[in-house]
């Protein structure tokens, strides 16, 4: 990703969660799988995988900015500010949510 190889991210990502994980290592998996579809503009497809991912880690406090930078993009600010609020509920320290 430090690349931006999006493309090359995205298929090793998914290869990586067709195989077993430990609940952490998918969950973050999830995670960069979404960064990635939101620095490609596959906004639909992050939002999706972000909410995979909060069921299986609920208090994920990332994903909720993620969620909020993805709503941003898709310019909706009243999603993004509910899921920034979460965010900073749930983890105080981000500073991206509070901006």
């Amino acid at each position: 990703m430090q690349g931006t190889r999006f493309s090359e991210a995205a298929v090793i990502l998914r290869a990586l969660l067709e195989t077993p994980l430990s609940l952490e290592n998918e969950v973050e998996a999830l995670y960069m799988l979404a960064v990635v579809q939101r620095y490609t503009r596959q906004y639909d497809s992050a939002l999706h995988t972000l909410q995979a991912l909060l069921t299986k880690g609920p208090d994920y406090a990332r994903a909720c900015q993620e969620q909020g930078h993805t709503y941003l993009a898709m310019n909706e600010p009243g999603p993004a500010r509910e899921a920034y609020s979460r965010a900073v509920e749930l983890n105080p320290a981000l500073p991206a949510s509070w901006r």
